[in-house]
Formats: structure tokens, C-alpha cells, sequence
């Protein structure tokens, strides 16, 4: 069964809490009110290094940035381990009435890497998927994270795509809690061909558009686990 109503709203550049509030109100109207849309946020922030649940603060090195300024450190109920998120950096955040839909978690998760590989074309690049962790991946290099949590069967958090940040912030932990993971950016693979955020988060708010609200019959993508 196909999805119509789904709202995808282009935040423009948003400080991490202030979005995870905002978040947390959907989710909290929705699984209220199972008629409400389902509402998809896409978004920039400020610099901001974030632990899901199964955050291993032996995994984050540092907490000053490469400029010398302190970075915020904020403790989420998403799953997967650390993560930098910031400027130059697309999040994507849906907040879907699992149990109507009939998506898994495990399909949603699946439907985030897709929607990420789909933008990834967009530009000539060949994303997939890798037996290292969840997420897309440029050959051995990690462009994508995901990081959700589902309560109630309404789901928060989400993906992060690397278009442009500054990925010396990576090298204050283990992303993921992965030890010598190698990571991407739009950038680093198309030099001066990478899109600006104003025109990746176009494309980006009409790929999640379009994938969520034709997701296939009964909602089920493929099986996998929760996992940042």
C-alpha cells in the first residue's frame, strides 16, 4: 500500500537540541493522534557530536574541535554508538506511524539506506551497502549514517548524508565505534562538482518525497537490524 501523507519539511540550518525537541512533539502528536501525517524533517546543524544508546564514550577521543572550540556532547535515545553531525551535513529525520504503514524498524533502516543510495545518483555516485555497519557506503568510505529509535511504533531520528563538512571532526572518535573507519563526503568525491546544500537539500526533500510515499506493498523493505 502506497503512502500519501507525508509531509517532508526543509528545516534550513538548526541547532541539534532545538530539532530533537521538535521531534519529539511530532512524535508525541502522532502517537496521539494515528491520523496525523507522517511528518519527515530535513535539516543542517550546527557542529554537535551525539551518543546513542549504545554509546561507548571510550569511542569519542575528544571533545574540541579542530578550530580549538569546544564541541556540545549530547546523549540520545537513538541506536548506534557516537557520531559528528554539522554544517555541510544533510539529516534527515522521519517521523512515521510504523504499525499503520506496516514497516519493521528493520525496514525502515533498509528504506534510509535506500533513500540515501537514490541521492547519492543524483550526482553520479555509486553508494551501497557493506558488511562494516549500517549505513551507505562510496566503495570502502562511509558517506551515510542512520541512527533511529521507534516508540509506540512512531519512529524519530534518523540519517545523516557528509555533503560538505569538515571531516577532520570525525578523527575526534571512532564513528560508530568503528576503529579506522574511512569517511566521505560529497566533497571529497566531487571536488568542485559538489552541489551547494541549497540545491542537495532540494533534491535530497524530493527523494524522501518521493521514496515514503510509494513505499512497496505492506511497507517492508527488506530485513535488518537498528543500528547507527
Amino acid at each position: 500500500m502506497g503512502r500519501t501523507q507525508v509531509i517532508v519539511e526543509w528545516l534550513g540550518r538548526t541547532g541539534y537540541s532545538e530539532t530533537l525537541n521538535r521531534q519529539r512533539a511530532l512524535h508525541k502528536r502522532k502517537s496521539e493522534d494515528r491520523g496525523l501525517p507522517d511528518v519527515v524533517l530535513v535539516t543542517e546543524h550546527d557542529h554537535v557530536i551525539t551518543l546513542g544508546r549504545a554509546g561507548n564514550r571510550e569511542n569519542l577521543f575528544s571533545r574540541i574541535g579542530p578550530d580549538g572550540t569546544p564541541v556540545e556532547v549530547v546523549s540520545t535515545e537513538r541506536g548506534g554508538d557516537v557520531t559528528y553531525h554539522g554544517p555541510g551535513q544533510l539529516m534527515v529525520y522521519p517521523i512515521l506511524d510504523l504499525k499503520t504503514s506496516g514497516l519493521s524498524v528493520s525496514g525502515l533502516v533498509t528504506g534510509l539506506e535506500e533513500t540515501g543510495i537514490r541521492f547519492l545518483a543524483e550526482y553520479g555516485l555509486s553508494g551501497g551497502r557493506s558488511s562494516v555497519g549500517r549505513g551507505v557506503f562510496i566503495e570502502d568510505r562511509k558517506v551515510q549514517f542512520i541512527g533511529v529509535a521507534v516508540k509506540k511504533y512512531v519512529s524519530l531520528h534518523g540519517l545523516s548524508l557528509n555533503l560538505d563538512p569538515d571531516l577532520r571532526f570525525f578523527s575526534l572518535m571512532n564513528p560508530c565505534g568503528l576503529r579506522g573507519l574511512k569517511v566521505t563526503s560529497l566533497r571529497e568525491e566531487l571536488g568542485a562538482r559538489c552541489p551547494t546544500m541549497e540545491e542537495a537539500s532540494t533534491i535530497m526533500c524530493r527523494v524522501v518525497r518521493e521514496f515514503f510515499s510509494n513505499l512497496p506493498a505492506g511497507g517492508r523493505v527488506s530485513a535488518c537490524e537498528d543500528r547507527g
